[in-house]
């Protein structure tokens, strides 16, 4: 959860499949913004990072491209490892700091920044926050929740329990490892069905949206899963693109199942309609 000021849940109603929860002045969330703000005032912490913290995530990131060459003009294999190392640091780090407005003092800058980035790194701005800041934290463990994979794995005892969960502990580490880029080609084609929808995953997209995540998309694609292909023989490059892309998904995903899907989580993510935000943030959220 964000601790900025003014920065709060998204005013739009969900549709009547989500559930609905309430941020008014006085309850439980607004005094969690209350006293985080004072938590760092008095002590005097900055909600932000510092200044070498910052340099060194811009480097992390630039990091990213530098490592194209010895892993997709060289072909050596360490550096495709050390590719998907440090790109999911980046997003996991960096990325999503400026997503949530924490990496610099300003507003502007962590969202110029963060859609600069985010094609290099996983996806786009719009989708990012549609997929992560709205329905994983706005939603979290429900059946909105994008990044809780249901009805592909079953976590939480309040799921329907369909036959192929008794064999979603198999079958489950092979989508983690190819998350990334399976995650990225679905983006892709939602992109694109989204000029002629108006909406990407049942939501209204702006014009400006669908383009810059339909070419956002294409960019991340080709980066990370064509480009290799362009500059290596065939079977060269399908390894090393899959040593990157598998390094990183598996570091990306897990740690968003560590930190959401364990067991007093689970048995916490019912919630009323009309519940605190605030209060059901702290009661599903396992790193909170």
């Amino acid at each position: 959860m964000s601790t900025r000021k003014g920065h709060s849940p998204a005013k739009k109603a969900p549709s009547p499949t989500h559930p609905t929860f309430s941020a008014r002045r006085g309850d439980f969330y607004s005094k969690v913004h209350e006293r985080a703000n004072a938590y760092f005032a008095e002590r005097g912490i900055r909600p932000n990072a510092t200044v070498w913290q910052q340099i060194g995530s811009v480097l992390l990131i630039l990091a990213v491209p530098a490592l194209f060459y010895p892993a997709y003009v060289r072909g050596w294999l360490w550096s495709a490892f050390v590719l998907g190392l440090v790109r999911a640091v980046a997003v996991l780090g960096p990325g999503h700091s400026m997503s949530h407005l924490g990496l610099f003092p300003k507003t502007r800058t962590n969202n110029i920044g963060f859609r600069i980035i985010a094609p290099l790194l996983l996806t786009t701005g719009p989708v990012w926050r549609l997929t992560h800041v709205i329905h994983h934290h706005l939603y979290t463990l429900s059946d909105a929740d994008l990044q809780d994979h249901y009805p592909f794995k079953r976590v939480q005892p309040a799921q329907p329990r369909l036959w192929w969960h008794r064999y979603q502990h198999l079958y489950m580490w092979p989508l983690y490892v190819l998350g990334l880029p399976v995650w990225q080609g679905l983006d892709l084609v939602r992109a694109f069905g989204s000029l002629f929808t108006g909406a990407f995953l049942d939501r209204p997209f702006p014009v400006r949206y669908r383009i810059e995540t339909l070419c956002g998309q294409a960019i991340t694609v080709f980066l990370h899963i064509v480009l290799p292909f362009l500059l290596l023989p065939p079977m060269q490059a399908a390894l090393i693109m899959f040593i990157s892309n598998a390094t990183a998904g598996l570091i990306v995903v897990c740690q968003i199942v560590v930190n959401h899907e364990v067991v007093p989580t689970a048995l916490e993510s019912a919630a009323a309609p009309g519940s605190d935000w605030g209060e059901y943030q702290v009661r599903t959220s396992h790193n909170y």
